[in-house]
Protein backbone atom coordinates (compact mmCIF):
# COMPACT_ATOMS: atom_id res chain seq x y z
CA UNK A 1 0.00 0.00 0.00
CA UNK A 2 1.23 3.33 -1.31
CA UNK A 3 1.05 6.07 1.17
CA UNK A 4 -0.41 9.39 0.26
CA UNK A 5 0.05 12.74 2.05
CA UNK A 6 -1.64 15.45 1.50
CA UNK A 7 -2.98 18.54 2.66
CA UNK A 8 -5.64 18.21 5.74
CA UNK A 9 -8.53 19.87 5.78
CA UNK A 10 -8.13 20.31 9.66
CA UNK A 11 -5.07 22.29 8.83
CA UNK A 12 -6.91 24.59 6.98
CA UNK A 13 -6.55 28.42 8.74
CA UNK A 14 -9.96 29.37 7.08
CA UNK A 15 -11.68 26.30 8.37
CA UNK A 16 -15.03 27.60 10.21
CA UNK A 17 -14.11 27.60 14.03
CA UNK A 18 -17.27 26.17 14.93
CA UNK A 19 -16.54 22.98 12.32
CA UNK A 20 -12.44 23.01 13.47
CA UNK A 21 -13.91 22.55 17.41
CA UNK A 22 -16.93 19.84 16.32
CA UNK A 23 -14.03 17.58 14.53
CA UNK A 24 -11.18 17.66 17.61
CA UNK A 25 -14.12 17.01 19.76
CA UNK A 26 -15.08 13.58 17.53
CA UNK A 27 -11.37 12.98 17.20
CA UNK A 28 -11.27 13.31 21.25
CA UNK A 29 -14.74 10.90 21.71
CA UNK A 30 -12.53 8.45 19.00
CA UNK A 31 -9.55 8.69 21.51
CA UNK A 32 -11.44 7.50 24.37
CA UNK A 33 -14.13 4.88 22.55
CA UNK A 34 -10.53 3.50 20.67
CA UNK A 35 -7.66 0.85 23.10
CA UNK A 36 -5.19 4.01 22.06
CA UNK A 37 -4.77 5.71 25.27
CA UNK A 38 -4.55 2.32 27.23
CA UNK A 39 -1.88 1.07 24.57
CA UNK A 40 0.27 4.62 24.93
CA UNK A 41 -0.18 4.34 28.94
CA UNK A 42 0.70 0.70 29.27
CA UNK A 43 4.11 1.89 27.34
CA UNK A 44 5.09 4.93 29.00
CA UNK A 45 4.31 3.29 32.81
CA UNK A 46 6.50 0.27 31.78
CA UNK A 47 8.94 2.36 30.65
CA UNK A 48 9.09 4.88 33.78
CA UNK A 49 9.34 1.51 35.84
CA UNK A 50 12.20 0.33 34.08
CA UNK A 51 13.74 3.86 34.14
CA UNK A 52 13.21 5.20 37.50
CA UNK A 53 15.83 7.63 38.60
CA UNK A 54 15.20 9.09 34.90
CA UNK A 55 12.28 11.84 34.07
CA UNK A 56 10.28 10.89 30.94
CA UNK A 57 9.88 13.65 28.32
CA UNK A 58 7.11 13.22 25.70
CA UNK A 59 5.97 15.06 22.86
CA UNK A 60 2.71 14.55 20.99
CA UNK A 61 2.69 15.99 17.19
CA UNK A 62 -0.43 16.94 16.23
CA UNK A 63 -2.01 17.18 19.39
CA UNK A 64 -5.55 18.51 18.22
CA UNK A 65 -7.69 19.39 21.35
CA UNK A 66 -4.82 17.70 24.37
CA UNK A 67 -6.53 15.31 25.30
CA UNK A 68 -4.30 12.12 25.36
CA UNK A 69 -1.54 13.98 26.84
CA UNK A 70 -3.70 15.57 29.24
CA UNK A 71 -5.24 12.09 30.58
CA UNK A 72 -1.41 10.77 30.22
CA UNK A 73 -0.07 13.37 32.41
CA UNK A 74 -2.68 13.33 35.07
CA UNK A 75 -2.27 9.64 35.53
CA UNK A 76 1.52 9.87 35.82
CA UNK A 77 0.33 12.52 38.31
CA UNK A 78 -1.04 9.70 40.38
CA UNK A 79 1.03 7.26 39.82
CA UNK A 80 3.97 9.17 41.21
CA UNK A 81 5.88 9.20 37.79
CA UNK A 82 7.76 12.29 36.72
CA UNK A 83 6.96 13.28 33.39
CA UNK A 84 7.37 16.31 31.12
CA UNK A 85 4.43 16.26 28.66
CA UNK A 86 4.38 18.86 25.65
CA UNK A 87 1.90 18.93 22.33
CA UNK A 88 2.25 20.84 19.26
CA UNK A 89 0.03 21.49 16.25
CA UNK A 90 0.38 23.03 12.94
CA UNK A 91 -2.91 24.68 13.49
CA UNK A 92 -2.82 28.02 16.00
CA UNK A 93 -6.89 27.22 17.10
CA UNK A 94 -5.99 23.40 17.80
CA UNK A 95 -3.64 25.11 20.74
CA UNK A 96 -5.76 27.39 21.91
CA UNK A 97 -8.77 24.70 22.33
CA UNK A 98 -5.89 22.57 23.67
CA UNK A 99 -4.88 25.09 26.93
CA UNK A 100 -8.57 26.37 27.15
CA UNK A 101 -9.38 22.25 27.55
CA UNK A 102 -6.35 21.56 29.89
CA UNK A 103 -7.27 24.23 31.95
CA UNK A 104 -11.23 22.78 32.50
CA UNK A 105 -9.44 19.45 32.85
Amino acid sequence: MKRVRGFELMDDPDLDEQLHREALYSLMRLNSLSDLYEELWNRIKSCAQNNPEQKLKILDVATGIGDLPIKIWKNAEKEGIDLEISGCDISRRSITLAEDYATKS
